[in-house]
């Protein structure tokens, strides 16, 4: 989710119409069918059926990642999952009535350039 919110604020930053960035990010529906054909034809096999500037553009950006710091964090994500230290955080949520998720639930209702672009998308498009 964080990537994609990034993503969209870096482009419209740079001009890009938010209308746009939707449709490019996941409103035309093409990572459906990418995750769709991930289950069917598997991880690296999918790409076969990816175009060559999906395919290019895939392996440059993902030589360019920084490998280490994203394993990092899935490490200690795991970590915190593993060591009961989630559990016991949400657990103690639970007992105080659950104040994040009723934080991330106002902030779910609130307007945002994302959901006004994809409101604009939806009357477009006749949903």
């Amino acid at each position: 989710g964080m990537a994609l919110m990034i993503a969209f604020e870096v482009g419209c930053e740079a001009g890009v119409p938010p209308e746009a960035m939707i449709m490019e990010m996941y409103g035309s529906g093409e990572m459906e069918s990418v995750f769709r054909s991930f289950r069917e034809t598997g991880f690296f096999r999918a790409s076969e059926e990816h175009g060559p500037t999906a395919l290019y553009g895939g392996i440059i950006r993902t030589l360019g990642m920084d490998r280490e710091a994203i394993a990092t964090s899935f490490r200690g994500i795991l970590q915190d999952i593993t060591t009961g230290g989630f559990a016991a955080r949400f657990q103690d949520e639970a007992k105080n009535g659950y104040p994040m998720l009723g934080i991330a639930k106002a902030m779910l209702q609130e307007r945002s350039p994302i959901t006004t672009a994809e409101d604009r998308i939806r009357r477009l498009l006749g949903r």
